[in-house]
């Protein structure tokens, strides 16, 4: 579905999103467009609700999208896809810091589609320095982040060479929250039989594994100086 008088813009690639929401797309099109924000910047971001869309015709049967919160994110301009990695302007309040205290900082997301390479995710970091500080403006603290792929439980699984663990040692890892992210991810399910899980993959393999042992794998947090990745 067409956005009519966006030129490029325009493109019918991201179809779930203009078809559910042609009014706001077209908003945020014009407003990207005006902030200097790139075509591909812009198809990129909105390319998560493509993948929500799938998400929900394949456990539904049923055009639409479920995760409504996550989702209107990128129609309310909070967050934004710069290569492989999207980042969400929040800020952070931590019992490490001092009492009510919270910091700017760059939530980081890691969509799902792609291989994660190191060095496209070093490239998707140093986009997102230049980004924030010259395209939309936000002066922030460090890149933060809460993903299964920091639980250090996965140096039980994993290779060192591993894409995942080499992303994990780009951030300092102070924390480990209980979560099933992992299996939800892993698995594309969240189950306590853990002998229905499949075993299709290396991944899925070591993880079920260690499930099936009684060990857990949560969702771990993870710091990187603002000045990005060494």
């Amino acid at each position: 579905m067409a956005l009519a008088g966006l030129g490029s813009r325009g493109k019918d690639t991201y179809a779930p999103a203009a078809k559910l929401f042609p009014d706001r797309m077209k908003i945020v099109a014009i407003a990207d467009k005006e902030a200097g924000i790139s075509d591909r910047s812009y198809y990129d971001t909105f390319r998560d609700m493509e993948i929500w869309y799938r998400h929900c015709l394949k456990e539904t049967g049923i055009p639409g999208m479920k995760q409504y919160q996550w989702t209107s994110l990128p129609i309310k301009r909070k967050i934004y896809r710069l290569g492989r990695l999207q980042y969400e302007p929040s800020r952070l309040k931590d019992e490490n810091w001092e009492e009510g205290k919270e910091i700017p900082v760059l939530e980081v997301h890691i969509p799902e589609g792609e291989p994660l390479g190191i060095e496209t995710a070093r490239e998707s970091f140093k986009e997102a320095k230049q980004f924030f500080k010259e395209v939309v403006p936000y002066k922030y603290e460090g890149f933060h982040c809460e993903s299964w792929l920091l639980s250090p439980k996965l140096h039980n699984l994993l290779s060192k060479q591993s894409n995942i663990l080499r992303f994990q040692d780009l951030f300092f890892v102070y924390n480990e929250i209980p979560a099933r992210q992992a299996e939800e991810r892993v698995f594309g399910k969240v189950t306590d039989r853990i002998e229905e899980y499949p075993e299709d993959t290396s991944l899925q393999r070591a993880l079920k594994a260690y499930l099936q042992k009684g060990n857990k794998v949560g969702m771990g947090c993870g710091f990187i100086e603002p000045e990005g990745p060494d």
